[in-house]
């Protein structure tokens, strides 16, 4: 199974295989492989792969990837909003984990965090809530 699979088709004998994808902010976790690509210009960047048999496939860890467990709250019953000491949400109310993911606050500097609600931490999540109303909150700054 993969997390993530690009694959071209030639539409001329010499096209060379580039793509020019951007994979940025994703959390892949627990497949046989986590991305494979197939173009040469493909940019990966702020993403954490973790318990894949093999992270990287045809391609290597990026700027701001990370290796660590997401701590989704709970990925069996499909819920993979990430766990916060500051504020999850569970679908219908605010609740607090007692752990917070390493994946709250990782995202790509340049992606917009203005939706996702204060404390923010001035920087978007990582996963499927990153700057979203749903993304988990992370610890006031201090100012």
């Amino acid at each position: 199974m993969f997390g993530v699979f690009v694959h071209w088709v030639k539409t001329a004998p010499t096209q060379p295989p580039t793509s020019d994808n951007l994979f940025t902010n994703n959390i892949v976790a627990h497949n046989e492989y986590g991305i494979r690509l197939a173009g040469d210009t493909d940019v990966i960047r702020y993403n954490n792969l973790w318990g894949n048999d093999t992270d990287y496939t045809a391609c290597s860890p990026g700027v701001g990837d990370m290796s660590a467990d997401p701590l989704f709250a709970d990925p069996t019953a499909g819920d993979f909003r990430l766990r916060s000491q500051y504020g999850r949400w569970n679908g219908k109310s605010w609740v607090c984990d007692d752990t917070t993911s390493p994946c709250i606050d990782a995202g790509d500097p340049a992606n917009p965090y203005s939706a996702e609600l204060q404390p923010n931490g001035g920087r978007a999540n990582m996963g499927a809530y990153g700057g979203t109303a749903e993304a988990s909150k992370s610890r006031a700054s201090e100012e």
